[in-house]
C-alpha cells in the first residue's frame, strides 16, 4: 500500500505549498510570480491525483483477490 502513502505524502505537499502561498507556513511565504510555485503546484497536483488513482486501482485488484 505505498502507493497510498506516496498519494497522501504529495498532497500534504500541495496543502503545505498552498498554506504557503495564501498565509504562510513556519515563517515562509510564497507569492505566484516566484520561480517554479506554478510548474510546482501542477506537478503535485497531478502526482496526488495519479497516485490517488493508482491506489483505487490497486484496492479493487485486492478485493477481487
Amino acid at each position: 500500500m505505498c502507493v497510498g502513502w506516496g498519494a497522501q505524502f504529495t498532497a500534504g505537499t500541495l496543502a503545505a505549498q498552498l498554506a504557503s502561498l495564501t498565509g504562510g507556513v513556519f515563517g515562509f511565504k510564497e507569492y505566484l510570480g516566484a520561480p517554479l510555485v506554478v510548474t510546482t503546484i501542477i506537478v503535485e497536483t497531478a502526482g496526488t491525483v495519479v497516485l490517488t488513482a493508482l491506489t483505487a486501482m490497486w484496492a479493487v485488484v485486492a478485493r477481487r483477490g
